[in-house]
């Protein structure tokens, strides 16, 4: 009687000292695999941005002036690239006098691998355009004037297959958003009354 008594105890014993394992949960490990949340100036939204925080090839991504965007969070299934070949103009909307181009750089029309869809948003009364990476921007935009217009494209959320930030600018003035994926535009804009709102993703460059 005594010997089952001592082993009932270490079974016992063992069955609460083994750890539970957890399950796949993404949420819970900080992960989110829809994209990142950027905010617009009337958006009251957490501010993510994608991965590292590294500095891509072709300039310093420190804007002049301005603060560095918040660097967080990352693209955890990360399954490769897309060919450059494939890549597509990405045409700007407005055209301030100190931009360079009328295109902002390539995307993708259709998905590629590692890529994700970058929503669109028109304000009719304001003519201003919003690109978002993020499905809670775009759900909460009609309750500030911006309505759905589709994916524009499809782009990276972080520069493992070399593309550049695009950022994205802010004018309180006019009320416009300005995008662009060249430092020395970003530069111009932010010394012609644009803040700086983050990046909304990674494209490449013209």
């Amino acid at each position: 009687m005594q010997l089952k008594f001592f082993m009932l105890a270490a079974i016992f014993g063992c069955a609460i000292a083994s750890p539970v394992l957890e399950g796949a949960d993404i949420n819970a490990r900080g992960l989110d695999v829809e994209g990142a949340d950027f905010a617009a100036r009337d958006f009251d939204l957490e501010m993510r941005a994608p991965q590292g925080g590294a500095t891509p090839t072709g300039g310093s991504s420190q804007p002049t002036g301005s603060s560095q965007p918040n660097v967080q969070g990352g693209n955890p299934f990360f399954r490769g690239c897309g060919n450059r070949r494939d890549a597509v103009p990405f045409f700007r909307k407005n055209f301030p006098s100190f931009r360079v181009s009328v295109i902002i750089g390539f995307f993708f029309r259709t998905r590629k691998s590692g890529t994700v869809a970058l929503f669109v948003l028109f304000n009719r009364r304001t003519g201003d355009y919003i690109y978002t990476l993020s499905t809670r921007e775009r759900g909460i935009g009609p309750s500030h004037g911006y309505q759905f217009q589709g994916v524009a494209g499809w782009v990276y959320p972080d520069d493992r297959c070399g593309g550049f930030p695009l950022y994205r600018m802010w004018n309180t003035r006019t009320r416009k958003h300005f995008y662009t994926a060249r430092v020395s535009e970003r530069d111009q804009a932010l010394r012609t009354g644009y803040e700086i709102e983050g990046i909304t993703g990674f494209i490449y460059q013209n």
